[in-house]
């Protein structure tokens, strides 16, 4: 494997990790090309059953990212898919059954399932405890459909949709419970 001309390294504060130039690597120099502008944090604010950590207008539309917590015994939404992008689901906390396709799955923390645009896919939480869910909307726009749940939001018309969200078709009902 050929050797890179950069390698991590340290700021001389030692409070940022950036790329630096390999001894003898040349002169080509990836600072003088890297994107300028601020980065975007989110800290949690308190026991948050919700929080948009990204918003597509925050990126040129590439991404959604969504934190969701669902109570044990949640339903969750009904089967559906998305015509206009995928969306994958990873499992923070406590145990998430997870529908993409026809395969149907339940796991822990680190479970991660994805469903391709026009897949159909639902969620439901049977366990006996909280979980917490990151889902990530490619490429972006139907994390407004959450924004306007955090400002209570209900009486929306159809075009002041997200075309995330006018496009959605819903196919089925939620996941039933373990038999």
């Amino acid at each position: 494997m050929p050797e890179l001309p950069y390698v991590w390294g340290n700021t001389n504060d030692g409070s940022h990790h950036d790329l630096e130039p390999r001894a003898g690597a040349g002169t080509d120099n990836r600072r003088d090309r890297a994107v300028t502008g601020t980065g975007i944090v989110r800290h949690p604010s308190g026991d948050e059953g919700l929080r948009i950590l990204l918003a597509a207008r925050e990126n040129d539309d590439a991404l959604g990212v969504v934190e969701l917590a669902f109570a044990k015994g949640s339903q969750g939404p009904p089967l559906h898919l998305h015509p206009t992008h995928g969306e994958g689901f990873y499992v923070l906390a406590g145990e998430m059954t997870l529908q993409t396709g026809d395969q149907i799955v339940t796991g822990g923390p680190g479970t991660w399932a994805f469903a391709p645009r026009d897949t159909p896919h639902a969620l439901a939480n049977f366990g006996a405890v909280d979980a917490r869910l990151l889902c990530v909307f490619a490429p972006g726009g139907f994390e407004r459909r959450f924004e306007r749940m955090l400002v209570g939001a209900s009486d929306t018309s159809l075009a002041d949709l997200d075309p995330a969200e006018s496009a959605t078709q819903i196919l089925g009902p939620p996941l039933g419970g373990p038999s």
